[in-house]
């Protein structure tokens, strides 16, 4: 089942009748598509590329950045990490990919090594779209350690006819799951039956879920990028004024590209619509069985029936991020309301229907109205203003990661203190993994 927001007229007067009955009428939208003053750039060609990568060594972080253990080497991102989102937070969080096996490219076997470069470039397509420049020169560093041309990097920004058919509709998938999960569906998944297994292609969402939510994390803290890092490398003249076809590039405007501009999401009676749609939907993943699954369970898990994201996160081997999910409803120093609320905001703006039932499931057990919890398709300003600085982030951090900017952070640092800053980001990262990965399966809602 896809889900196209495409409401005829009728249907949308009688939402906002509904709605303004209520007094849940939703405000206009603030300008999500546009470039703030103060956002990076983001580079059209190569060349301007790695001299933002290599500016970004220069970068002013959101939060203070902890200090390093004196080699100049250590990783900005981990340090960030291990110093703001407490230990408790961190099981099966973002950045557990697993990849390399913690070794570097050289030290593997081939065959590790050929699904290391692999996803490595799935990476690298992912911070492009999402011009998250820390991630990206991260991966540009990593291609080149594992023997990866300069020439075949540049290739990935757009011309594509130097990789086979087989690499080229991952690609292409990485790119749509990115900025576009609301469109992903059954025929995109047919593409990738082509080539891939059934393991492999739910290996490659959890992937691509995971890149997504790195970005979100190290971009939206602004993480300088190590000094240590040299990308001012020579650029073959086939490659240096190349615009990317890969890029989200704003016009002269500073506005994003039509494709690149979600449409409004619904509200009411829409939103009950999906979720009927949504427990109606057949999933094309073989999911764990329910046995098998409940063996994964937390000693913290509810008693009844297991989820059909738990069956899926098995089916996929994702037993950390299980443990993860619970450890994230439960511990932290946000209110646990506000933790679910994140969970919906972000959800909605994905149109991620089974994450959205889930965290409709979660506030109702907490005590929510049906009326506030359909507040949170808009109507903010009965919300505290506090509360109100978390939703914007997480709408602009949801539909265009790339136009977070300062002003967020500091209307943030001025209500809560930087731990609960960086757990709120945090959490905007595990949303963003959540909905991709149960988009994609097409995953039923219980009923």
């Amino acid at each position: 089942m896809r889900w196209i927001c495409a409401f005829v007229t009728m249907r949308w007067t009688c939402a906002w009748t509904t709605l303004a009955a209520t007094g849940l009428a939703a405000p206009a939208q603030e300008d999500l598509w546009s470039l703030p003053k103060n956002a990076k750039p983001i580079p059209a060609t190569r060349g301007e590329m790695k001299q933002a990568l290599s500016d970004l060594r220069d970068a002013k972080p959101r939060l203070p950045l902890p200090p390093d253990d004196g080699s100049g080497k250590g990783v900005n991102n981990g340090r960030m990490r291990a110093f703001y989102v407490p230990a408790e937070l961190r099981g099966g969080g973002v950045g557990g990919f697993g990849f390399s096996k913690g070794k570097k490219p050289e030290e593997l076997d081939k065959k590790d090594q050929a699904d290391f470069t692999f996803n490595t470039k799935l990476f690298w397509i992912v911070c492009r779209v999402n011009n998250c420049q820390y991630c990206l020169g991260h991966q540009e560093n990593k291609l080149a350690s594992a023997g990866v041309p300069e020439d075949l990097i540049a290739a990935l920004d757009g011309d594509w006819s130097e990789f086979s058919e087989k690499e080229r509709a991952a690609f292409a998938f990485a790119r749509k799951l990115t900025f576009q999960p609301h469109l992903v569906g059954r025929d995109d998944i047919e593409l990738l039956q082509k080539h891939y297994a059934e393991a492999q292609i739910l290996a490659m969402i959890s992937s691509i879920a995971g890149f997504n939510a790195m970005n979100r994390w190290t971009d939206g803290l602004a993480i300088p990028q190590e000094r240590h890092r040299d990308f001012l490398t020579p650029v073959s003249a086939k490659y240096q004024d190349k615009t990317s076809r890969v890029a989200l590039l704003p016009d002269r405007q500073g506005l994003l590209p039509p494709a690149a501009r979600r449409p409004a999401p619904p509200q009411r009676p829409e939103i009950d619509q999906a979720l009927a749609e949504c427990r109606k939907q057949t999933t094309w993943v073989a999911l764990a069985s329910e046995e098998a699954a409940r063996r994964l369970l937390p000693e913290e898990a509810a008693a009844g029936p297991v989820p059909n994201w738990v069956r899926l996160y098995a089916a996929a081997k994702n037993e950390g991020r299980i443990k993860g999910y619970y450890l994230l409803a439960d511990k932290g120093s946000l209110d646990a309301k506000l933790r679910a609320q994140i969970n919906w905001i972000a959800a909605h703006h994905d149109r991620a229907w089974y994450a959205l039932g889930q965290a409709e499931q979660r506030l109702r057990q907490l005590g929510e109205t049906p009326q506030a919890i359909a507040a949170l398709a808009g109507a903010w300003d009965q919300f505290a203003a506090k509360d109100q600085a978390v939703f914007r982030l997480v709408r602009r951090s949801t539909v265009a990661p790339m136009t977070v900017s300062d002003d967020d952070f500091v209307a943030l640092r001025r209500e809560f203190s930087d731990t609960q800053v960086a757990e709120i980001v945090h959490r905007i990262c595990e949303a963003a993994y959540f909905n991709r990965v149960t988009l994609a399966a097409q995953l039923p809602l219980e009923p």
